[in-house]
């Protein structure tokens, strides 16, 4: 009984995370970048990602696209750090360690993954 008890947990707690997290809607997406894209600075910017990230979830390849909005490295890592939680797909992290210049960066990046 205890081991079917832990199934439906395990069963139920599987399609309440994938539920949870689907990536947002490309329209969705298209305001979040016009949104951004109104901000003056990068801390502007990444307020807006993150009061969107609130309520939604990502794809990496939605990620990836967003983080062309900033200019610098660093607000890249901490766009990245902001969504890592609400990646849809953290399989297809590639897409968003692409964007990174720096190998440094992507390291940085993946040892937020293995945690």
């Amino acid at each position: 009984m205890r081991n079917v008890l832990i199934l439906v947990f395990l069963c139920c707690f599987h399609l309440i995370t994938s539920a949870e997290c689907n990536p947002a809607s490309s329209e969705s997406i298209t305001q979040l970048e016009t949104n951004i894209s109104k901000q003056s600075f990068e801390e502007g910017k990444l307020n807006t990602l993150k009061e969107f990230l609130k309520t939604n979830c990502i794809s990496a390849k939605q990620l990836s696209e967003i983080l062309s909005h900033f200019s610098f490295e660093e607000d890249k890592i901490e766009a990245i750090k902001a969504a890592i939680s609400k990646i849809s797909d953290p399989e297809s992290i590639k897409l968003v360690l692409e964007k990174l210049e720096f190998e440094s960066s992507r390291k940085e990046v993946k040892k937020l993954l293995d945690n």
